[in-house]
């Protein structure tokens, strides 16, 4: 799953990404994910601050959800010389071709919010 279905869960702003995080957290589901997601999220959630949206209490209680979360991470480290390669047959950008890398050596389904990137996984799930 990447940043943006994470995002739309904490802040409540989508039913289908907290269903995701309930299959995760009940072992229905195993959550992977870059480990640059908590960077992402951290960004997505100052944009919020930002926008006069939610307070600072706020985000830091949901990037403590979100840490705590059972998501399992791959260090950018090792997915950046595939994700490289992704990014540039795909057109997107490097790191959203994390998550695509990552999906693809996992075969997995990448969750998003990203009607793009969605499209450019092999097995996508664009949230609604």
């Amino acid at each position: 799953m990447d940043a943006s279905c994470v995002l739309r869960a904490v802040l409540g702003e989508s039913e289908d990404a907290f269903r995701w995080f309930e299959g995760i957290e009940s072992g229905e589901v195993e959550g992977l994910a870059p480990d640059l997601l908590y960077a992402e999220v951290a960004h997505g959630l100052t944009r919020q601050i930002r926008a006069n949206r939610m307070t600072i209490e706020q985000a830091q209680d949901a990037i403590r959800t979100v840490v705590e979360y059972p998501l399992v991470t791959t260090p950018s480290r090792l997915l950046a010389p595939a994700a490289c390669m992704v990014a540039v047959s795909k057109s997107v950008t490097a790191y959203d071709a994390h998550y695509l890398a990552l999906a693809e050596a996992e075969d997995a389904v990448l969750v998003t919010a990203d009607r793009a990137l969605a499209s450019a996984a092999t097995r996508g799930v664009l949230l609604e």
